[in-house]
This record gives C-alpha cells, structure tokens and sequence, in this order.
C-alpha cells in the first residue's frame, strides 16, 4: 500500500491531477528510496556517535560495561579536516570568448564575493567533518530571494547526509529520477508558515522507517516536512528541468512547477553536491574514515580497558584470612588502626596477600602498534601531525617527512576541488539567470593598500550582450579551481624558494626591486611592508637616477677635457708651426746671398 494512503487527513486537500501525481510520486519514491538506503542512514548515525565517543559497539570484558575510548581515530580526523582547511579551494574564471579577460577577473571577483558573504569557510570545514565521519557530506547551492533587502543572492547550506535520500539506481544524484531532504518540525511551525494548508496537514504522522531527529520531551507533536526534488525531460529541447515540492503530513504545501514550468534553475541540475571521503562505486555516499578504522580502533581500545583494569587491581590489595586466626575484618581494613589482634601467629597460614600479576608486555605493544596502523595509514602520522622525534631539525628533512606523510590529503583534496568546481559553476550559473538588474557590489582589496573597486554586474555584463531567451546559455566562462594554500609549513618553503630566486637574480646582476619579492611571499603585515619597500624602492630609484646623471657628467667632463687636449694640441701645432715659418722669413731677410764673383756688376746692387 502506498504511504500517502496510510496517512488521514485532518480536511480533505483540493488537488488538481498534476497536483495529485506529485503528490503520490513523492511517497512512492521515498518509500523506494529509503528502503534501500536505511542500512547506509542507521551507519551514519553509529558514526556520529563514535565521533561524539560514545560508541555503542565497544565491547568490554563485562556486559555492558563502559570502555575508555581512545581519541586517537577523533583526533586523526580533526588533523585531516585541518590539512583540508590549509588547502581551502579558490575559484578562477578563463573566458570562452576573445577579449573577455576583463569580464572574467571581474566575475571571478563576484563569486569570491559571494563566497565571503556567505561565510563559505565556516560551511567547508562543516562538510569535512562531515566527509570524515558520515560517509559524505551535503552541501545545497539556490537562490534566496529574501537576501539583500529583498533583492536576493545565491546562498549555500550544508544538510546532515542522514536526512537526505537519493536515488539508489544511481552513484550520481545529477542522474536520478528524485532526491528528498528531510526535516521535522513541531505544529506551531507549520501553522506560522503555512496557515492556509496547516489544515489538510496529518500533525504527527509517520513513515515507518523514518525516525525524527529529535522528540520533545514533553511530547510535542513533530510532523516530517518533505523537500522533494525532481525533474521532467523534454525531447524537443534536449534537457531536463528541475521542480520542488514540499509536502507534510500528506500535504501539498508548495511546488514551483506551478509557476515555473520550465524549470527553476535555468542550469538543469539537482542543487545538490555531495562531498566523499573515499569514493564507492555504485553509490554517491562512499566509506568515512571511522568506517575504515573503527575496527582497529575498537580492539585498541579493548587492550587499553585490560591494561586499565589491571593497573586499577594493582593499585588495590586483597588478603586470604585464616577464619580461625580470628582477626577482626574491620580493624584490619583500617589503616588508622595501630594494634590488630590475632589468634595464634600471624604468618602465611593466618593472613596472606594475594598479588596482581602484571600484564604481559605484548598487550601494550600491539596496542601501539594498533594506533600506529591508524595514524599511519590514514595519512596522519607523526610528522603530519608536527610530532618529530629523532634530533629531526633540519628544515629540508622535516618537509620531507610532512610531504610523505600528506600524499592521502592530498589525494582528497583533488576530488573535493572537483566538487568546489561543481559549487562554483552553479553559483556562476545562479549569478546569470538572476542578476536581473543592475547590482553594485563592492569588492574589498586583498590587501589594506590595495583601494576597494565598484563592479556593476547583470545579464548583460556577464555574456557581453543582451540574453532575454530562456533556458539561459551557460555562462562564457571556463571555471578553474585552485589551492589557498595555508600550512605553515609549506608556506615557509614556498617563501624560501622566492629568497632563493631573487639571490640567483642578484649574483647575476639583475637587481630585483624589494617590493617585488614582498608582493610574492606569504606573509603576515604585507601591506606596512610593502609600503616601506615602495619608500626605499623610490629613494633607490632616486640614487640610481643621481649617479646616472653624475656617470653622465663625467663622461661629458672626460669628453671636454679631451676635446680641450685635441684643440690645445692643435694650438701648440699652429705656434710651433708659426714659429718655424717666421724664423725662415727671418734668416732670408737678414743674409742675403752674395754673388759667386766678385766681378758681377749687380753683386752689390742693394
């Protein structure tokens, strides 16, 4: 029999055919749904609990008796949340249309805007934990059009896995026929939310299978509210359109189809993404780090109980006494009392000691070597977790062992940049179809130098025309993810390779200016830095300028004084010259020639 049949109705529900289908379409597939899947949902919530220590399953030496529960497996799950953390996702747009690098930065700034209203880095840790412990984590991308005043923005929120089915034909929920999120809420709820069908709502009604996350104590009537996702194909257009219902208590509360019967997302695909700590095929939930070490640590924990236990009966005695020596129990047991009388001798016969023997030293050791296992084969080891031992000092050697330590982290946190791609695309993809309007949003410089910029963003301005036809395009841009990376540690390796880089320039004459190598290291109070950089940047820049110009002027004095030496050595030339021609004019003047005869008539003809 199908659920809504089993499910009276306090008032008959008005429903049209349509109405009706969805109605009847919604129980009979999380009646499918939910059978199939209870073994995975009952799991998740054993999980919990040993996250929160209070396994259920340990066992003990004695029925029901409780078992210290090591934190180790806790603790290696909170280490590799916080490598995820160091490693947050960023997003990054490449334009699909020539000269669209502009319009992609600015779009990429949208959405790191959206992610910071939204406080995206509190939701990411939540779905780590949730990753590592409930087999996979949910997180839900719509649009609120109650945000921002009325205008309304894309908002995300992360929804416990165990209050969500899907499709179990499926390992991805994108290609099921429905998914459901589920939630409970008491009757003054549903009456302040819904006070024109809170009538036709069954308040109390159950789905056998399906328990409530809490009970008043008091017993308050909680009724489940359905969320229930689907979507219809369309032939002549090739595409699926999503729709959600809600329903309660075999009522019809709401349901977009009614007003948007093309779909209410323009993307086509379920706003749903899930997080998985390891992949399993065949399903979208996959293995969580509990479910791959609970065993090892349950037996750990079993070894560490009889080493408790026997440290607890060591540090207490108990004696065999002899009935006939007499002795009085209670004077005995008190230690403030000095005299103890005894019939007879007081020797092994009358009173004995009964020793405690000591455990056997492999109980420790294996479980050492237990912890061990769990550490070391879930990426967490020492040096992972920053525990050296050894006299390991050395910089290069500490990286070393961190690196070899993080290769699981670093293989998660691939597939969860691949998720946060999936996120950031619907985001994009929400921004499209509802910036109507113009919108200024204001983006904060990353740095306190850096000014604040206004981007007015639309339709238009995000596909470079105007777009009126629906279902919209995608969005002209290619999203990328990449790494904020945040370890200390690698953060300080990466700043060194900087240092080393700009050393080489300088050793080869190339000087590179202070402010550029701040701009490319990670650390903390940039902004004061780079401010004091760009002072000595200018006053080397005005040293440089000055012994440029003094170089250039003593070239020019080397010149002169060159040209000088030519133009005196020329003049010296000249002089000597002048001097030698005039001596000659001299000497011909002053002795003239004499005749060669005496008996020349003209010979002395002056």
């Amino acid at each position: 029999m199908n659920i809504e049949d089993q499910l009276p109705m306090q008032e008959a529900q008005p429903r049209t055919e349509k109405e009706e289908k969805i109605v009847k379409d919604a129980y009979r597939l999380l009646e499918i749904f939910d059978e199939k899947e209870r073994e995975i949902i009952i799991s998740i919530k054993e999980n919990r609990k040993i996250w929160e220590m209070k396994d259920s399953a340990q066992d003990g030496s004695k029925e029901g008796e409780r078992v210290v529960q090591l934190p180790t497996l806790v603790a290696n799950i909170e280490s590799s949340v916080a490598d995820q953390m160091d490693n947050m996702p960023d997003v990054q747009l490449l334009p699909e249309v020539p000269g669209g690098k502009e319009t992609a930065d600015a779009m990429a700034d949208v959405l790191h805007y959206i992610f910071d209203r939204r406080n995206y880095k509190a939701i990411h840790k939540e779905l780590m934990v949730d990753a590592h412990v409930a087999k996979a984590c949910l997180i839900q991308t719509v649009w609120d059009e109650d945000l921002n005043d009325g205008k309304g923005d894309v908002t995300f929120s992360r929804w416990p896995i165990e209050n969500f089915r899907w499709d179990p034909a499926f390992d991805d929920i994108q290609e099921g026929r429905a998914c459901f999120k589920l939630a409970w809420y008491p009757k003054e709820w549903y009456l302040e939310h819904y006070p024109d069908k809170a009538r036709y709502i069954q308040f109390g009604s159950r789905i056998s299978g399906i328990e409530p996350d809490y009970q008043d104590g008091r017993g308050e009537t909680i009724t489940m509210l359905i969320e229930y996702w689907y979507r219809r194909y369309s032939a002549k257009d090739n595409r699926y359109s999503i729709h959600v219902a809600k329903l309660a208590g075999g009522a019809l509360l709401e349901y977009s189809e009614k007003d948007s019967p093309n779909g209410i997302y323009d993307h086509g695909m379920y706003p749903f993404d899930l997080f998985t700590y390891r992949k399993i095929q065949g399903t979208p939930v996959g293995r969580s780090m509990i479910d791959d070490f609970i065993d090892v640590q349950r037996r750990a924990n079993r070894l560490s109980h009889y080493i408790d236990e026997n440290a607890r009966m060591s540090a207490r005695f108990k004696l065999l006494v002899n009935e006939a020596s007499k002795i009085d129990r209670e004077q005995l047991m008190d230690w403030n009392q000095e005299v103890v009388q005894v019939n007879g001798r007081p020797d092994d016969t009358q009173i004995r000691q009964l020793s405690v023997y000591q455990l056997n030293p492999q109980v420790d050791n294996h479980m050492q070597w237990l912890l061990d296992i769990i550490k070391r084969e879930s990426g967490q080891n020492n040096s992972a977790r920053g525990e050296f031992g050894g006299g390991i000092t050395a910089a290069s050697a500490i990286q070393s062992l961190q690196e070899a330590g993080t290769k699981v982290s670093r293989m998660r946190t691939v597939d969860y940049q691949q998720v946060f791609k999936s996120v950031a695309t619907k985001v994009l993809w929400l921004a499209a179809q509802f910036y109507n309007d113009e919108r200024v949003l204001v983006i904060t410089g990353a740095e306190k130098n850096q000014p604040d910029k206004e981007i007015t963003v639309d339709r238009k301005f995000i596909y470079g025309k105007p777009v009126k036809n629906r279902p919209l395009p995608a969005p002209p841009f290619t999203v990328q993810v990449v790494v904020q990376r945040s370890n200390p540690q690698r953060i300080d390796i990466e700043n060194q390779w900087v240092l080393q880089i700009s050393q080489m320039f300088a050793q080869n004459g190339v000087q590179v200016p202070v402010s550029s190598v701040i701009k490319m290291l990670t650390i903390p109070g940039k902004d004061r830095l780079l401010a004091a950089a760009a002072e000595i940047d200018a006053r080397n820049d005005a040293i440089a300028q000055m012994q440029a110009a003094m170089e250039q002027a003593g070239q020019q004095l080397q010149q002169a004084q060159a040209e000088n030496a030519a133009l005196m050595k020329e003049l010296q030339d000249a002089e000597k010259m002048a001097q030698g021609t005039a001596g000659s004019q001299m000497t011909q003047t002053t002795m003239p020639t004499l005749p060669s005869t005496p008996n020349d008539p003209g010979a002395y003809n002056l």
